[in-house]
């Protein structure tokens, strides 16, 4: 199970806003380059994992890379700051282990 904190789920909804995502689409984490992942703007498809707010699709999890998350409790998306090349933020895929 994928969880998204308050500051995360705030960012992937201006990242739709910014994109004119219209209703029905979420932000989708897909497979990516060497086991990594990436994320685009789609609607979900069968087999994809989807998190909602207020009822709209937010996040949703490739059914392609689903798997590779079975067994992995808690796992969570949350936002960090970059500072190199500018003051941005970045999305990071938490795993347990990385947790204090």
């Amino acid at each position: 199970m994928i969880t998204v904190t308050e500051r995360a789920a705030a960012g992937l909804e201006e990242m739709l806003r910014a994109h004119n995502a219209p209703p029905g689409q979420g932000v989708k984490l897909v497979p990516g380059d060497i086991g990594g992942f990436g994320m685009t703007i789609d609607t979900p498809s069968d087999g994809d994992e989807v998190i909602r707010a207020a009822e709209e699709a937010l996040l949703i999890v490739d059914g392609r890379i689903a798997g590779d998350l079975d067994g992995v409790l808690d796992c969570g998306i949350e936002i960090v700051d970059v500072v190199d090349g500018g003051p941005r933020a970045r999305f990071r895929l938490v795993l347990p282990s990385e947790e204090s």
